[in-house]
């Protein structure tokens, strides 16, 4: 089955990403990555807002506090909207060139788990990192080049991952410890220029992913079937997340990053906002467990 959508937001981002729903708020976030900003609007596209960062967010999650927990280019970072700028958490792989943090989501305990990207030829030299409730941080998992579709199953056992080159999501068990050698492939995408980006858990248990350069979202069982797939008029679909007040929406974000003219005028609205009411309903967005900028402070800028 094939479904439709419809434009929310001609937000036209570089690299929009990372989309989320704030259930307390009634509104969605999401980051423009190159744009080095982060956006929010209401459920209806409308009351658009947004914040300049003074680097590029990959990806975010809320805490109790309404404040963000920031995996940015060059570190996890505590941030309120109002003060000046993100407090610094933490320094992502120093000695490591050409990398920055790219997909994250919380898990079902409240932990944060963000992964990294090479950019210069997504080599396999970054890492999956974990930052508990209390801010100690770990790292779960490593060479990477692309860390992508970070989700987790409804009882939280199981981890989605992808490592967007080989353009396979993996299933790996994540509780009550991430199991690094338990990897299960959970779907290949055929050789081509789509490649598995970021993805979202409905309440029946089915992974959403988009497909960056593939124009859609595909839905899978958890066995890996591929179910309903959403068709987008843009190429570069990059997340999803369900929302509105009954999470009966699927938004979907995409970006416009080294599109040409040509690619322009074919694809008007692309770094937009899209959305599709795909029938299974969503479930809400874990938030971090702990008070990050209670984290920060204790931390100071290091």
């Amino acid at each position: 089955m094939t479904l439709a959508v419809e434009l929310v937001v001609d937000s036209r981002c570089q690299l929009a990403e990372g989309i989320q729903w704030h259930v307390g708020e009634q509104r969605l976030y999401w980051t423009d990555i190159h744009g080095s900003a982060l956006w929010s609007a209401n459920a209806e596209g409308g009351d658009v807002r947004t914040w300049p960062m003074p680097e590029r967010v990959g990806s975010f999650a809320f805490d109790a506090n309404g404040d963000f927990l920031l995996a940015m280019e060059s570190g996890f970072a505590a941030w309120r909207p109002g003060i000046a700028a993100p407090v610094r958490i933490s320094t992502f792989e120093p000695d490591v060139a050409n990398t920055r943090f790219n997909d994250g989501r919380c898990d079902r305990a409240g932990n944060f788990i963000a992964g990294g990207v090479h950019e210069r030829g997504l080599e396999p030299v970054t890492s999956l990192q974990r930052i508990a409730p209390d801010g100690t941080i770990e790292t779960l998992l490593t060479g990477i080049g692309c860390a992508n579709s970070l989700a987790f199953s409804l009882d939280g056992s199981l981890i989605y991952f992808t490592d967007s080159p080989t353009r396979r999501i993996d299933a790996f068990r994540y509780a009550p410890t991430f199991e690094a050698d338990s990897r299960c492939p959970l779907y290949q995408l055929p050789d081509g220029a789509a490649i598995p980006d970021g993805s979202c858990i409905d309440a029946e248990g089915g992974l959403w992913n988009a497909e960056f350069n593939g124009y859609a979202v595909q839905r899978y069982r958890p066995n890996g079937d591929a179910l309903e797939r959403i068709e987008l008029p843009v190429a570069q679909v990059t997340c999803c997340c369900f929302g509105g007040a009954e999470l009966d929406w699927l938004y979907i974000s995409t970006a416009r990053e080294h599109l040409s003219e040509a690619d322009v005028a074919a694809q008007p609205h692309a770094g937009g906002i899209f959305r599709c009411r795909p029938g299974p309903r969503g479930v809400p967005e874990d938030q971090f467990g702990g008070r990050v900028m209670e984290i920060a402070g204790a931390r100071g800028d290091g």
